[in-house]
């Protein structure tokens, strides 16, 4: 039972989080299609930290012109999912941060994946490029609505695995909301 999701959200709506309380109950690898943009910048000298909203619109532009230049960005992606159905990445479950909704659709169609959006009432939402822009912009297989604790969260990631990623007993799309837990 190999499981790709696509994950997506404002900066700072807890996807990493999520993604590290899945990972106390089930063995995961984590991807983001603006991984090898921001390596190649960090090789010129641009530090990936600290994310400002200058380097979010340099990620994004960067990241474009890649696409447009030689679909650069996907056939990175492309190797990966390659990798973890090939057992070179020996996890359960590949979850991959994407940000544009017709990138997000091409994925679902090229891995099988399914999705997920995480929401933050209390974090604001970016604008300043199209990518971070447009997150909502899909319709999405699951929607984590993080409006609580992170025990809370940790509550929600275990019964994602359960009865999400285990057993696929829920069908979506589904909205899971923190604080109910």
């Amino acid at each position: 039972m190999k499981k790709v999701f696509i994950t997506n959200g404002s900066g700072m709506s807890g996807k990493d989080s999520f993604v590290k309380a899945i990972s106390k109950y089930i063995p995961t690898s984590k991807y983001s299609s603006i991984d090898l943009v921001k390596n190649m910048l960090e090789v010129a000298g641009i530090q990936k930290e600290p994310k400002t909203e200058e380097k979010r619109l340099l990620y994004s532009d960067m990241k474009d012109r890649l696409t447009k230049y030689d679909d650069i960005p996907f056939k990175d992606i492309a190797s990966i999912v390659a990798d973890f159905k090939n057992n070179k990445i020996e996890t359960k479950v590949l979850f991959i941060d994407i940000r544009e909704p017709n990138e997000i659709a091409r994925a679902v169609k090229t891995f099988g994946a399914e999705t997920i959006l995480i929401r933050n009432p209390r974090v604001e939402k970016i604008a300043s490029n199209h990518a971070d822009a447009n997150v909502e912009n899909y319709e999405y297989d699951y929607i984590i609505e993080n409006n609580g604790t992170i025990e809370q969260l940790d509550k929600m990631a275990y019964l994602f695995v359960c009865d999400v990623i285990r057993n696929k007993l829920i069908k979506y799309p589904f909205t899971f909301v923190c604080n109910k837990y």
